[in-house]
């Protein structure tokens, strides 16, 4: 292990120790999984040799409590390095990860084929046991070496106050300080360095694999170079947590904002290290994409084979800078290290055209060309993410600096400031991205009544806006009469975002609200605050939605609240017909089952799983096929339930044209559900 003392894990005595210890952490206090530091040190047989089948790892892989939980390797340890070498089962940090993704980004020749592997799993690591990408957990910093910050601030380490005359802790970080060791006041080489540093975030966020984050690294802290300051207890190795505004406060602030740079740096430096050391909003921003794209976390690896259908698009492309494929030499070409990849994101729906996700990685400091792929969508690239120009300093109004644009020109070609990372995308995606951006408020809102900070957002122009600080935001939440609303000034919310959209400036704002909501739903708008609070009119809304607040449970009616009885209804939705219904059993007739069910003592109903299993073809749908859970069935919406919340002219007036009540009642009177009719009526 490198500590003094190791285990001799292939002794059946202290395998059986090992496996105790985790199932009393796993069964009695009931934690979600384990990280073995320097595992390969207790992986070993009686010969030292890495032995993946020795009994006590054989026993966890079979165990009912312990296979069940999460195993993370460090597969490495003084004497050996084993990364990929462990059993399915198992993930292992990937130091190879780490170190390819810092040497690309540092500008090292040759390591863009490195970058690649990285970013497309690992599957030289991992595919070849049967594993999945989710092997890989993929890091840039961690508690050993060096934070983010001083990755990109210092080339060498600033171990001396460890005590050991700086020749503890790696030499070989790869790391840089974009010109000037440690703190400066060079705004270019600031600047340099956030870039970088965004970059290697989103690099990260944007692989397949599971991503791991050092505590810390989301708002810039920094140990001044030091990459082995376990040894110390104090404001250098401390978290000092920062509020919403960004600035300190922990109580040991003052103590931070005291320390000092290395007692060898020049005297009279600031402990400034980054332009813009904040990267929460950029983090949130990747986790919702992460989220939002599941061509980015799929748990398989890439083939480049083109999918099933006409279309023929490859699930992957590497692209250069020009948009051509990548030809072999040009992975070991040192004037082209920028690198863009290209990803099938599927079909929202059949006969749609393929969403597509372009990637570009730009490391050199200044603008590179890029040409996008055509596209047969017209709708366009839309860019999502550019890492060297969606940073917070942009969203307050005073910024002269352009927000990013968000449609990419028609041409294709777009300059990226690096180092950076761009990402668009096409089709259904663009779509939803520029509906993010539309103005006002969204459409509807939700707000959890169990979140510890309840927040709405909003979108304005503020293309030379000077009424923009005369907006208020008005709440009514509470269906009691005299209740009064909530009413919030436009100064008292956050610019959290910002985009040029068709050459106006849109900027996304968020408002904590001051006061728990009414649980059921109300309505917002923004007003121009022009007179006293009782003379504000609708009239001069700016935008209107509905919000609801909804209850951490699901609200039980009063027949329902009672004693559990002894039986349950077994119901499958699709069978239950009413006068109602639309040829298909919908929400609404489980509510009316639900209230009659417990009329009669019944204690439930059980259901058969309510999500989307594939909405490209309906009657196929199986809620046993492999299919996402994320979302409901859409056919099971009560369409005129839901029309009764809004007003909704133009679907009133269709209820009533000839065409749709002989749709309706030709579905309504089938034997069987016919689902293509169903699907074509409600998505009508």
């Amino acid at each position: 292990s490198g500590c003094g003392n190791t285990l001799a894990a292939h002794r059946p005595e202290v395998g059986r120790l090992i496996t105790d210890a985790l199932r009393f952490w796993a069964d009695e206090v009931g934690v979600d999984g384990f990280r073995f530091d320097l595992a390969s040190a207790i992986a070993r047989n009686a010969d030292g040799h890495l032995d993946r089948d020795l009994p006590w790892l054989a026993e966890v892989r079979s165990d009912p409590v312990l296979s069940r939980r999460k195993l993370i390797a460090e597969a490495w340890d003084c004497e050996g390095h084993f990364v990929g070498g462990f059993a399915p089962g198992w993930s292992e940090w990937n130091d190879r990860f780490r170190d390819d993704q810092r040497r690309f980004w540092r500008g090292d020749p040759d390591r863009t084929g490195g970058l690649a592997t990285r970013l497309a799993g690992s599957s030289d690591l991992f595919g070849h046991s049967g594993r999945n990408p989710s092997a890989s957990i993929n890091f840039i910093t961690a508690h050993d070496g060096m934070t983010l910050a001083d990755l990109v601030s210092y080339r060498h380490r600033q171990n001396l106050a460890n005590g050991e005359h700086n020749r503890d802790g790696t030499h070989n970080d790869h790391s840089d300080d974009c010109g000037v060791q440690g703190p400066t006041t060079d705004a270019s080489v600031l600047t340099h360095r956030s870039r970088r540093a965004r970059a290697m975030m989103a690099a990260l966020m944007l692989s397949r694999g599971v991503p791991m984050l050092r505590a810390g690294d989301e708002f810039g802290a920094t140990q001044f170079g030091n990459n082995n300051a376990y040894c110390h207890d104090s404001p250098l190795t401390w978290l000092h947590w920062p509020d919403r505004s960004g600035s300190d406060s922990s109580s040991h602030a003052r103590e931070a904002n005291a320390l000092q740079p290395p007692s060898d740096a020049p005297s009279g430096q600031t402990t400034t290290l980054l332009a813009d050391a904040d990267l929460r909003p950029l983090i949130a921003t990747l986790a919702r994409l992460r989220a939002a794209l599941p061509c980015l976390r799929a748990e398989r690896f890439f083939d480049g084979r083109p999918s099933d259908d006409a279309q023929a698009v490859p699930d992957l492309l590497w692209l250069r800078a020009d948009g051509l494929p990548m030809s072999q030499s040009d992975w070991h070409n040192p004037d082209q290290p920028a690198l863009a990849m290209l990803l099938d994101a599927g079909k929202p729906e059949p006969g749609a055209q393929h969403d597509r996700v372009w990637i570009a990685m730009s490391p050199g400091f200044g603008p590179t060309r890029f040409q996008l792929p055509a596209l047969a969508d017209e709708g366009g690239w839309v860019c999502l993410l550019d890492t060297a120009r969606d940073v917070a300093r942009e969203t307050e109004r005073d910024t002269k600096r352009d927000s990013a644009e968000l449609r990419v020109p028609q041409s294709g070609m777009i300059t990226i400031d690096g180092p950076a990372v761009v990402l668009c995308a096409s089709g259904s995606i663009a779509s939803a991205e520029l509906r993010r951006w539309r103005i006002g408020l969204p459409t509807v809102s939700f707000i959890a009544a169990d979140e510890t900070e309840q927040a709405i957002e909003f979108v304005l122009d503020e293309t030379g806006d000077p009424q923009a600080g005369e907006l208020e935001l008005v709440i009514d939440h509470s269906p009691a009469i005299s209740a009064e609303p909530i009413r919030l000034k436009f100064d008292q919310t956050e610019a959290i975002e910002a985009r040029t959209v068709d050459g106006r400036k849109h900027v996304r704002h968020r408002v904590v609200l001051p006061e728990a909501l009414t649980l059921g739903h109300g309505s917002i708008r923004l007003d121009r605050a022009g007179g006293t609070a009782s003379t504000i009119s609708t009239v001069s809304a700016v935008s209107q939605a509905v919000l609801y607040r909804t209850a951490p449970r699901c609200w039980l009616p009063p027949v329902m609240t009672r004693e559990a009885g002894a039986w349950a209804l077994s119901v499958q939705l699709y069978g239950l017909q009413s006068k109602q219904s639309w040829g298909i059993g919908d929400f609404d007739d489980l509510a009316r089952l639900g209230e009659m069910a417990a009329g009669i003592g019944a204690s439930g109903i059980l259901v058969s799983p309510l999500h989307a299993p594939s909405m490209g073809w309906p009657d196929r749908g199986s809620p046993y096929s492999p299919s996402s859970r994320l979302a409901l069935n859409p056919l099971f919406v009560s369409l005129t339930k839901a029309a009764e919340r809004f007003d909704t002219p133009r679907f009133d007036a269709w209820l009533l044209e000839r065409n749709t009540r002989t749709a309706l009642a030709t579905v309504r009177s089938a034997r069987l559900i016919d689902y293509p009719a169903v699907l074509a009526l409600k998505r009508q």
